[in-house]
Order: C-alpha cells, then structure tokens, then sequence
C-alpha cells in the first residue's frame, strides 16, 4: 500500500529546497498539430486543456525523452490556467463537513505537473495550508494514492517510488526495472541527483544494497546514463530522412553476430555481450540489430533473452528490447499485466497512467486497444470504482 505518511514527510522535509517544476516546454511539447479533441470540462479554469506545440518544441520534447517519436499525452499544460482559481476550488472542495471529490478530480486530472505545483505554493500562500496535509486529511484509499502521485513533482515521485521498491524486506524489481529500463539519459539523471538530495545517499549505493548478479550490473549500467542518443541535428535528419540516416547496417550485422555467439550460438550465455550491446546503442541502432540477429539466428532476441536469461535478468533485458522498439507498448503491457485475472496491482496501474499521462498515454491507448482488443478506459473502468474509477478515467480520456 502507497506509504503517503513518508512520502508527505519526506516532502515536508526538503520543502524550502523542493526541486524547481521541470520546464513545460520539454514535458510537454507536441510537433503536429492535430490533437484529439479535449476532453469535457467539470471544474475549474474551462477551456482547452491540450496546447499546441511548434516543431521546435517537438524537437525539444524529442530530446528530453531520447528518440525521435511523436509521443503524445493525455494531460497538456492548460493556456487559461489560473493557480488561485485552481487553490481555491481545492479549498472549497474539502471545506465543512465531507468532501466534494469531483472538483478535486476536476482540477488534478486537467493541468499539467508544473502546473499542479504552482497550485501547490500559491494554496499555501492564500489559505496558510500545505495542500498535501489538507488531501492527505481528507482523501483515503487507492483515490488518495493516485491524487497525491499527480501532485508531487514526477521526477521526485520517480525517486520517491524507487526508494519505496527497495525499502523494507524484499525488493519490488519489477519497479526498479519499469524506472530504470525504459528512461531517458535525462531523465535519468534528474532522478540520480532527486534521490541523492532528499533521501541523502545515491541511488547506485541503494542499488548495489539491494540487488545481485548481472541484474545488479543491468541497472548501475542504466544509471549511468551513458546510452547513445541523437543530437538535436540528427533527430531532424530523422523526422524528414527516416531512420536509415542514423543507423550503422555494418555495426548492426556484426553486433548481431556477436549475441548469436554469445548466447544461441554456444553453452551458456556471455551476459557482458548482451549488456554492453543494450545499454550502449541508441534504439534505432538497436532496432536494426534486432532485425539482423532474426537473420542471423531464425529468432526473435525476445526469444533469445527469453532462452538465455531468467527471473530479473530476462525481464530487465526484455524492457530493454521492448522500449527500442516501441515503448508505448511496454507501458500497454505493464497496465495489462496490472489488471487482468483476479485482483489488480492498483500501485502500478497509478504509477504508470500518472507517470506517462504527459509524455506518451495517448499512444499507449492506441497500442493497448491493438494488441489487447478493449480499450484501456474500458479496462480501467472495469477493475476500478467510486472517485478512484473517476480520476483514473479522467486521466485515460475515451
């Protein structure tokens, strides 16, 4: 269950210092022009909550995420935001007896991140209350869960989330594998420099604690942050070239060739073949490796991790390839995994629509209803309920 005691202590702790809000401009830059219409209007501010992004804000997204896709989220900076209108529907909502959760939903699941915390210092700033106690007051449950994941800032939410995985006894590795795996050098980053300031020790010492063998040596590799990725130049070679401009066919053969030998090709597996390949190359250099080792071997490298490999290290190794190819659909298959059969991983059904609703939910949306035949809201609408359902909803959009 979501500690939210810790996390509003932790918060409370570092709040004269809190990490500035991330720039709107890489969060949440869009290159085309043709969003899906907004969703209708509840609670506060009105208006159109997608924005309009120019190309060079595409690029400037493209850069912070580390590949040239067109990813779209469900949740955009709003142009008419107002941070005191936003603070005083929150105000209003939790005043008397009872609360109104609708104008919560309203605003929480309508701004962007770096909206939500101006709202956050402005609420303090008319009412004398730390909006996150007041929430923490009057909200329980999955709904209070999911509230306060969109109101912390998401890079510390991410190191928040990592250092609650390695927490106590046991280690969650599938969420160190669902951070660490599938970020972007700059993102990564910020979550290293997150984690040190507020929990006052590096991420990479939590790591080595906490985990073991090649799995250990898969995630202290993702943390140097050190992957190959495209210059600002060479994504626009790529958006008007194609990604055959970036790609080295002759480095792909021969690296193909080299897992072939290192795992298919002999008794046992040489992991340190495997590690470097995956955590060196750019995912389009990847992406044409993969092709070549089906070429090579008459397989799949999902099958070849999937033969080599077992427990964290194969599904460390699977994130990998799954976000060189396509990362909204690793996202679709963690959602999936998270609400089918009896009982639903509620942590990481939130983690995950919360964390990705700015970058790329849109797109996981679409891979979702492809590959699973049922659209992700109608997932969401059947393994949820109440306020929880409603929010969560709110975010997806139809």
């Amino acid at each position: 269950m979501f500690n939210t005691r810790t996390l509003l202590t932790q918060e409370k702790k570092d709040e004269e210092e809190k990490p500035e809000p991330e720039p709107e401009k890489e969060e949440s830059a869009e290159p085309e022009e043709d969003h899906d219409k907004p969703k209708e209007e509840h609670g506060d501010g009105g208006g159109d909550k997608h924005k309009v992004e120019d190309i060079d804000e595409g690029i400037s997204k493209m850069m912070k995420y580390g590949t040239a896709e067109v990813f779209k989220g469900t949740i955009y900076p709003r142009e008419d935001f107002s941070a005191e209108s936003a603070a005083e529907t929150l105000e209003n909502a939790m005043s008397g007896l009872g609360t109104d959760e609708q104008p919560i939903i309203d605003v929480a699941s309508n701004i962007s991140n770096s909206q939500r915390q101006e709202v956050v210092k402005v609420y303090k700033t008319m009412f004398g209350k730390d909006l996150i106690e007041e929430l923490l007051s009057e909200l329980t449950g999955n709904f209070e869960e999911a509230i306060l994941a969109l109101f912390q800032p998401r890079t510390y939410y991410d190191a928040w989330t990592l250092n609650k995985a390695m927490s106590g006894p046991g280690t969650k590795d599938m969420v160190l594998i669902e951070l660490l795996c599938t970020r972007s050098n700059a993102e990564i980053q910020e979550i290293c420099e997150c984690y040190e300031k507020h929990f006052e020790k590096t991420l990479e010492q939590d790591i080595l604690d906490d985990t073991s063998g090649y799995f250990k040596r898969l995630l202290v590799s993702c943390l140097q942050a050190n992957r190959d990725e495209l210059t600002e130049e060479e994504m626009e070679r790529v958006l008007s070239e194609g990604p055959g401009c970036v790609i080295d066919e002759g480095k792909a053969k021969e690296e193909a060739e080299k897992l072939y030998q290192a795992g298919e090709g002999k008794i046992g597996t040489e992991e340190d073949t495997f590690l470097q390949i995956m955590s060196l190359r750019h995912f389009y250099q990847l992406r044409a490796t993969f092709d070549a080792y089906k070429e090579v071997s008459g397989k799949d490298i999902l099958e070849a991790v999937i033969g080599e490999f077992t427990g964290d290290e194969e599904d460390g190794f699977k994130a990998v390839v799954m976000c060189a190819r396509n990362r909204p659909e690793y996202f679709a298959d963690r959602l999936y995994n998270s609400m089918k059969g009896a009982g639903t991983d509620d942590s990481t059904l939130i983690r995950v629509i919360v964390s990705r609703s700015e970058i790329d939910l849109q797109n996981v949306k679409e891979v979702f209803e492809k590959k699973y035949g049922k659209t992700l809201l109608s997932f969401v609408e059947d393994d949820t309920s109440g306020d929880y359902k409603r929010l969560l909803a709110s975010i997806v959009g139809s």
